[in-house]
């Protein structure tokens, strides 16, 4: 594990020890009502001034990450780490809504499953899968309207073939999720899941590390 993405772990579970929270889905609101947070709903984006947490009026998992990754500043500036670094308050919100222990099991338990994972979490699935890139050897891709949004592996994943380019057969499979609005398992631990909506046409493929290798490998022999 990379030294920030340890030190944002460590400060996560320092707040969560703080107010005896080992269960999970983690709440935000009582989070911030322990360390004597007031939240205020605003409009356009979420701030912290002094005690006052602003909160964005939107979805149940927004609100949630939001409060987190403004709890994610004032820990830092807390424990002494760079409070205004926007990717530690990323890390610590990430690992407080989904706290190592607790997410690495359910991820044995469920097969890796995605909807099963948000649903226990109540987190956004692009927060899930930026959570497991730190966590787990994982490959996952977010395509939106068939252009890659966003692409990452584990940092310190052995893949001798790992490119920024889409393989032929992630590509196949992203696009027969799409066509079909289905999820759909390529074999064990590679998955493409489909999430239509009215704005644009989002799909997910998740792949523990050595089932992309090993799928890579053999497809391209």
């Amino acid at each position: 594990m990379l030294p920030l993405v340890t030190d944002c772990e460590r400060a996560a579970q320092f707040l969560l020890d703080s107010v005896g929270c080992d269960d999970y889905p983690v709440c935000p609101f009582d989070l911030a009502d322990a360390w004597g947070f007031d939240l205020v709903y605003s409009h356009g984006r979420s701030w912290t001034a002094g005690n006052i947490i602003f909160v964005e009026r939107a979805a149940p998992h927004r609100m949630r990450w939001d409060i987190c990754h403004e709890m994610g500043h004032c820990i830092a500036d807390h424990l002494g780490m760079d409070a205004r670094d926007e990717m530690v308050a990323n890390l610590i919100a990430a690992a407080t809504l989904l706290p190592r222990k607790h997410l690495t099991r359910e991820i044995e338990r469920t097969n890796w499953s995605f909807p099963d994972l948000t649903r226990l979490f109540q987190v956004s699935w692009e927060v899930l899968a930026r959570r497991i890139i730190h966590l787990e050897s994982a490959v996952i891709t977010i395509v939106d309207n068939g252009d890659v949004r966003w692409r990452g592996k584990t940092p310190w994943a052995d893949l001798p073939t790992w490119t920024d380019t889409l393989q032929e057969w992630e590509r196949i499979l992203l696009e027969r999720a799409a066509r079909d609005s289905k999820h759909l398992a390529a074999g064990n631990l590679v998955t493409a899941y489909s999430l239509p909506s009215q704005a644009w046409h989002r799909v997910f493929l998740v792949a523990e590390a050595q089932a992309w290798a090993w799928r890579t490998a053999s497809l391209s022999a």
